[in-house]
């Protein structure tokens, strides 16, 4: 989830913020610009909060709610619709470099294919990917990846009420049904959901302890990905 942390003068509490910036044609390093990609954004009742068209460089501007979580989905041609979570303060800011991508269809069959097996792997729908890691609030320096989480277990609640349990994978990074923890990986998987807004449980032990289950909401977009690089979950 990205979090877009601006807490700038003269605050508008009660208003939409403009968020500007980029969107990229994937989210490592390197990307290249995304020109004229549609974005939209969506509160956590899933109503729609704004649109636009970023210009021929990638750049765009959009409203955003203040405060609580809120959705962008980013789509263009030769891209699966990509939703990503996203925090703002209370003022007009900038995303990121990097932090507001799309999923490119040769970057989506290849970030799927080590599920291929999985039950509902071929299902029409969306889907909600990712990788678990722990969250260490300010902690972490600028560039640190935060540690993965090897023992969690994740579902999600469509809109429709249907609870979908996880694709893992094993330590050698394929499809088994028979791992039933995120591994080495810190990976998982859940095809065929309904669009609208999902509820992600994140439960996982340290030291063979368990840790309380965790809980946050997903935008699925139709026939599209929610990539959650990374699906935080935070210490107890």
């Amino acid at each position: 989830m990205l979090l877009f942390l601006v807490l700038a003068c003269q605050p508008k509490l009660n208003e939409d913020v403009v968020v500007s910036g980029e969107v990229y044609a994937g989210r490592v390093d390197g990307s290249d610009l995304l020109g004229g990609a549609s974005l939209r954004t969506h509160d956590l009742f899933n109503e729609q909060v704004d649109q636009t068209r970023a210009d021929a460089q990638g750049r765009f501007e959009i409203l955003a709610p203040p405060i609580d979580l809120f959705f962008f989905t980013v789509e263009a041609e030769g891209f699966v619709p990509t939703s990503l979570s996203a925090n703002v303060g209370t003022s007009d800011t900038a995303a990121p470099k990097g932090a507001v991508w799309a999923r490119s269809l040769a970057d989506h069959e290849a970030a799927l294919a080590p599920f291929a097996g999985c039950p509902g792997f071929d299902a029409a729908g969306g889907v909600i990917e990712g990788e678990v890691r722990v969250y260490l609030g300010e902690t972490v320096q600028e560039g640190d990846e935060l540690p993965l989480i090897t023992t969690a277990t994740v579902f999600a609640e469509d809109p429709n009420g249907r609870i979908a349990a996880p694709c893992l994978l094993d330590d050698d990074g394929l499809y088994d049904p028979d791992t039933l923890v995120t591994g080495q990986t810190g990976r998982f998987a859940m095809f065929g959901l309904a669009p609208g807004i999902a509820a992600l449980r994140i439960a996982y032990t340290i030291d063979g302890a368990e840790v309380p289950e965790q809980y946050t909401n997903v935008m699925v977009p139709e026939n599209g990905v929610a990539p959650l690089y990374p699906a935080w979950a935070t210490l107890p």
